[in-house]
């Protein structure tokens, strides 16, 4: 899906910053534990735990119970600006360092996320 073309594009960036030049990690938090990607649209659910938007409402829609604990979740999901703002954030640093053509590539489908929104 198009919502998933910008975390699959951060981490091709921040591969090719940072492990062929020898640092840096993608903090855990900012992966969804169902897709195991960047999360784009990070919401809390009933069990305590953060989850891509659409991969947990794809998961409620066949389990009611939680991918993690397994505890009943209930239908309610919280935004999470404050895990959003902090990958927004760290999204930045690593825009920063690429080169003209990887930006305006990443710019324009960060234009297109927003459109959705």
């Amino acid at each position: 899906s198009s919502l998933r073309l910008q975390p699959a594009l951060l981490l091709h960036l921040h591969d090719s910053l940072f492990h062929e030049g020898g640092g840096g990690d993608i903090p855990e938090e900012f992966r969804c534990p169902i897709t195991h990607d960047i999360m784009g649209d990070p919401v809390s659910a009933s069990d305590g735990n953060t989850y891509e938007r659409c991969a947990i409402e794809a998961w409620m829609a066949r389990s009611s119970s939680s991918p993690l604990t397994r505890e009943r979740l209930d239908s309610t999901l919280h935004p999470n600006f404050s895990l959003r703002n902090s990958i927004a954030t760290w999204e930045e640093n690593i825009i920063s360092r690429c080169g003209p053509a990887q930006r305006l590539r990443w710019e324009n489908r960060r234009l297109r996320r927003r459109e959705r929104r």
